[in-house]
């Protein structure tokens, strides 16, 4: 009867040195989404964050572009938004903006996936989920 209880301490002894072997409970440290571009053109976009400043960026065709933000100790990110010319050919600048989701992550390529399309036409452009 006394071997369970010494394998018992032992198991419990080896848990206390390997706290979080296995463990997936770790907390997210970014805000994140991913803007995909399976066009053949170069697009241009802007990404503004709560009440930040649009910044600009350019997805090339074939790659994809992570956004993110640290979180606060609530877990939180500003809401960002996405905004772009949607009109193609017309020489002006006609913005379509979006909010997006984030997903919340440690690794921001793994934020939540957004796609760019163009309409049949080839005028339109928009951005899927």
């Amino acid at each position: 009867m006394r071997f369970p209880l010494v394998a018992a301490s032992l198991i419990v002894g080896v848990g206390s040195f390997f706290p979080a072997l296995g463990s997936t409970a770790e907390a997210a440290d970014y805000g994140a989404y991913v803007v995909c571009n399976p066009t053949s053109t170069a697009l241009h976009y802007q990404v503004k964050w709560g009440d930040g400043e649009w910044k600009s960026y350019c997805v090339y065709p074939g790659y994809v572009k992570s956004h993110y933000h640290e979180l606060d100790c609530e877990g939180a990110a500003p809401k960002p938004r996405v905004r772009f010319d949607y009109v193609g050919g017309d020489e002006q600048v006609t913005y379509q903006t979006y909010a997006v989701d984030m997903t919340a992550t440690d690794c921001p390529s793994n934020g939540k996936r957004y796609t760019f399309k163009f309409s049949r036409c080839g005028t339109y452009l928009e951005l899927y989920r």
